[in-house]
């Protein structure tokens, strides 16, 4: 019965984030860490333990999205675009033809309003699923395929790039 409970507080809580402006595929992943979790539970403190951390989890998720809304609209789009894509490859040309502007145009306004390259947005925005991914030790080869980076050593440059350590550093220095 407490199963069936936090089940359908947990369906609450992503129909929340959902409607504050997380998409599908970071509930996914947060939901996909401590789903096996709820299926072993022994005691009342150990399920509201674990719906403490999903919900800190939306929060941060949450937050991180808020920041966005100090873009403009169109650019807000764009990120949105970007992160319902994600673990997709995409390139600059097809996020310009899915908004009918130039790739020209929407590089220069992207980077004059977030500070950065649409490339570098992207690149960020799977490195912060990926290590997600690292925390609930999915196999590195299984990111870099589900991210569609081309290859295992390509996606562990472009962690490094990003974090200053390489996906293996991360996971140790998580797990120490």
């Amino acid at each position: 019965k407490a199963y069936e409970c936090v089940k359908y507080a947990w369906t609450q809580a992503s129909a929340v984030v959902t409607q504050n402006g997380l998409n599908d595929w970071t509930i996914y992943i947060i939901n996909y860490k401590y789903y096996p979790f709820f299926k072993h539970v022994k005691s009342t403190e150990e399920i509201f333990s674990i719906c403490k951390q999903i919900l800190l989890e939306y929060a941060d998720a949450v937050s991180a999205y808020t920041k966005e809304k100090n873009y403009s609209p169109f650019i807000n789009n764009i990120c949105q675009y970007i992160r319902e894509c994600l673990p997709n490859s995409m390139t600059i040309s097809q996020i310009a033809k899915a908004h009918n502007f130039s790739e020209s145009y929407i590089s220069h306004c992207f980077k004059k309003e977030t500070g950065k390259s649409i490339g570098r947005y992207i690149l960020e925005e799977k490195i912060a699923i990926a290590k997600k991914m690292i925390d609930e030790n999915v196999a590195f080869y299984e990111i870099s395929t589900q991210l569609s980076f081309s290859s295992q050593s390509y996606f562990s440059r472009q962690f490094k790039k990003i974090t200053g350590m390489t996906p293996n550093e991360y996971k140790n220095k998580k797990n120490s």
